[in-house]
Order: C-alpha cells, then structure tokens, then sequence
C-alpha cells in the first residue's frame, strides 16, 4: 500500500505542472493534500500503533492545512482572480502549522525525560540560530514595508515564527540517537520539504513574486505525499513505542551541527560589515547571549547526566535488569554482613530459595515476553510479602531467594514462606489473560557455628530439591539428617 501511495503520489507531483490551467492544478493540489490525510488514518487503522493520538493530531493539521488551500484557491479557480494577502485562508494555514507541532511533541513523549530536555536544548540551540537568519533576512523586511498593512506584516512575520516552533518540535525527533526506521525517514523528510518550501514561500512574499504553479508548490506536494507514506508505512507503528535507551551520547555529527551553528553569529556580523549593510546589533547581540546560555545549559546537563549513568551502572552491576531485584552478588555481600552481625550480636539469620514450579511451561505456552512479566509480577509480590529488612533477590532464570535477619525461631521464617506461596497462588493478568503460578520453597538457618553464605544457600537449595519432591506449592526446613534422605 505504502510503496503503491509514493510511486502514484510521486507520479502526481510531477504531472502538476502539465495541467492545462492554475484552476485544475488548484483542485488536482487539493485532492493530493486530501489524500495525505486520508493515508493518516488508514495508516492507523492497518497497523494499530500502541499510541495513535499524536498521528490522530496530524491528521487534523493536515485536514486544516486543506481547507486552507480550498479557501486560497477559490480565489482563482472560481473568482478568477489572483488571491490577495491575507486572507481567511492564512488563519487555517497557521492553525495547521500549530497543529503539527502538537503533534511532534506528542511523539517527543515515548522518550525518557532525561533524554527530552538535552533534545530540546540542542534543538533550541540551532532554532535561535535559525530565527536570527530568518528574521535579519525574512521578518524585517517584512516588518519594515510601511507600504503594506500592519495586519499584512503581521501575517508576513507569523509564517516564519510558527515555521520555527515546528523546526524545534522537528528536530528533537531527528537529535534522537535511536535506530532509524523507514517511517523515521519518511516523516522526517515531509517535514524538510514543508520548513523549506515554506521558507522560500516567505522570500517570495518580500519580493512579491509567488504565482501558483510554480515549481516552489512541488516542495509541498512531495511534504504530503511523503507525510502520507510515512504513515502507511508499517513502521509507524515505532513512532509510537516509547524509547528505553537513556543514555544521550554527544556524538560528533552532533556536536559539527551545534559548532557549525554557533559560529554563524559573528558570520553573520562580518558579513553584514563587510557589504556596508545595517549591523543588526540587538538581534545579534542578544542571539549570542541567548545561545551562550543555552550552551551553558547543555554542559551542566551533560555532568548531571554523567553523575546519573554512573548510578546507573552502578545499580545494574548489583541488580537483576528486569526485575530490579538485588542479583546474586549483591544478595552474597548482604548475606555475609548479616552472619557478620549475627556472630556480633546474635539473633537468627534465615535463608528461602524461591523457585516457580513448572514455570518453562509457562514460557513455552506464552512465549517469552510474557514469561518475563510474570517473574516481574513474582517479584513484586516477593517484596510485598517481607519487612524493610529483608532482602529478596533473583538469582536468575525463576530463582529467587529471601534473606530474614532477626528472625525469632523457625516458625516465624516458615509463616512468612507460608505467606508467600499464598500470595504467589494468586491470578497474574496478562493482557486479558490470567495466568496462575506456583513456587517451591527451601529454607536454612544459620546456626550457633559460624556458617558460609555459599552454605546457608547450598542447604536451602537441597531443602529446596526435597520440596519439589512433594509436589507443588510445597517448602521444606533444612535439617541435618536431609542429606542422608536425599543421597537414599
């Protein structure tokens, strides 16, 4: 369909310019930017993207975007004459815009906020840049006709300032450092064409030379052929899913772009020195001062995000990533501080290994994805059923183990493993489905000889091994005589 949409659309776009008169170029426009909006919304019914609001958002700024043009050429398709600036039609175009750049924040949402803040500062950074060009260049020669109405200056300078809240929306999706995909491009492309044909549309306004018909209305065209595509594509669905990557590498085509960007200010300064021409000197000055700011911004977030991805590695050395359990190492060093404490103090330490009966079953039936939500679902209950104290850890696969410090006597280490195998017995709902699992638990005590982390966990695997030898949902004491049972 998507492939089919953009050979057509392509095939339009080029066959424009041999209408016959502007009138049926009019209506021919208007019927491929209607289609473009069309394409939307098939896009969402085919591929059922997980969040469609934003693409629902487009959708509008491309229905508004043409009733815009339909105003704009009843001028000259129907009147007969050449549509006059402004009129009604230049509200919708506006409003359109607007919608758009709702529409790319929306998409700015699947990302970490670590990573939308240090998007929107580079972003911001090339868009000041931007505005300087634009308003030495566009803005004030617009502004400055005192010819014209103050509403059409107005209008003139609206264009180009809207342009620019859109290039800030667009380029914090195209400073994403993640996998591209093919609706990445296609997007990212419709909106190079619309920022640019609109930019040129905005010089002809100062040199008063746009006629309908020219080849500047292909940059259009190809925006809503290739806005159209992306969205039929299949991968528009990954527009939708949230991003989990949260590492922001300054990367160096990144840090060429924002270079490049910050040395146009004193370009601009000695060009316009050496032509003779009028320094723009607030502009320029205050331009600079507005991106060494930003700048200065960037560097103290860059070490906030330093500080950040350091405790962040840190956490992951010692826990288990999808659950967020304490891992095996983390889980060995407690347990060692704890007999630690123990020899120093006394008391009770106890140690439950956890493990899911029958749980590769579940992966095989399922599938692995949701394999994984139960073990999150198993963890989050483990913790549910301990005090602050205790420490309950993944040592991988569907094993988990429990640590107890201070526990009064076995009875107490066996009602919290009572407790546990009850809470785990409950549904686990999985998109609609319920799932039920079940666990086997082997319990040890440290006793009045000093013991060895790697012993307790080896005696409450063998009680454990015992469990499951009962059947399910079932745990076991280690005692002295269990190893003689097991070796009969």
């Amino acid at each position: 369909m998507w492939l089919l949409y953009i050979l057509v659309g392509i095939s339009a776009v080029g066959g424009y310019f041999l209408l016959p008169s502007v009138s049926v170029q009019s209506i021919f426009y208007n019927l491929v930017g209607l289609s473009s909006m069309l394409a939307i919304m098939a896009g969402i019914r085919m591929h059922h993207p997980v969040s469609a609001l934003h693409w629902y958002v487009l959708a509008l700024g491309m229905l508004v975007l043409n009733i815009g043009e339909v105003i704009f050429t009843f001028y000259e398709s129907d009147l007969g004459i050449k549509a006059p600036f402004p009129t009604v039609a230049d509200t919708f175009y506006l409003l359109a815009m607007s919608c758009f750049a709702v529409g790319l924040v929306l998409v700015h949402r699947r990302q970490l906020p670590e990573r939308q803040w240090a998007n929107l500062v580079d972003a911001l950074v090339i868009a000041t840049v931007a505005g300087m060009l634009l308003w030495i260049f566009l803005m004030e020669p617009n502004a400055s006709q005192q010819t014209r109405s103050l509403l059409d200056r107005l209008i003139s300078i609206a264009y180009p300032i809207i342009d620019l809240v859109v290039l800030v929306a667009a380029l914090q999706l195209w400073l994403t450092s993640e996998k591209r995909l093919p609706a990445y491009y296609l997007f990212s492309a419709s909106f190079v064409f619309l920022l640019t044909t609109d930019t040129a549309y905005a010089a002809t306004l100062v040199a008063g030379t746009y006629e309908t018909g020219q080849l500047l209305d292909a940059g259009w065209l190809l925006s809503y052929v290739l806005f159209g595509t992306a969205a039929l594509h299949p991968s528009m669905v990954g527009l939708s899913e949230p991003l989990l990557q949260a590492e922001m590498k300054l990367t160096w085509q990144r840090l060429a772009v924002l270079t490049g960007t910050l040395l146009i200010a004193p370009i601009l300064l000695v060009y316009q020195a050496l032509l003779g021409e009028h320094v723009n000197v607030p502009v320029i000055a205050g331009g600079s001062v507005l991106l060494f700011l930003l700048v200065a911004i960037r560097m103290a977030g860059m070490v906030s995000e330093r500080r950040i991805l350091e405790q962040r590695l840190a956490f992951r050395a010692f826990h288990d990533p999808l659950t967020d359990l304490p891992n095996r190492a983390l889980f060995t060093d407690r347990l060692e501080q704890a007999l630690a404490r123990k020899q120093r103090q006394g008391g009770k330490v106890a140690v439950l290994f956890v493990d899911l009966d029958d749980f590769k079953e579940i992966n095989d039936s399922l599938g692995h994805e949701r394999g994984d939500r139960v073990l999150v679902a198993v963890a989050h209950r483990l913790r549910a059923c301990l005090r602050p104290a205790d420490t309950a850890a993944r040592l991988g696969g569907d094993e988990f183990t429990v640590l107890l410090e201070n526990v009064e006597d076995t009875g107490e280490a066996v009602r919290i493993a009572e407790r546990i195998l009850a809470v785990l017995q409950g549904p686990i709902a999985l998109k609609g489905l319920e799932t039920f699992v079940s666990a086997s638990i082997g319990i040890s005590f440290a006793g009045d000889t000093p013991n060895r982390s790697g012993e307790l966990l080896r005696q409450a695997d063998l009680a454990l091994y015992l469990a499951k030898t009962k059947g399910k949902a079932s745990y076991q004491v280690f005692d002295s005589g269990l190893e003689d049972r097991i070796n009969i």
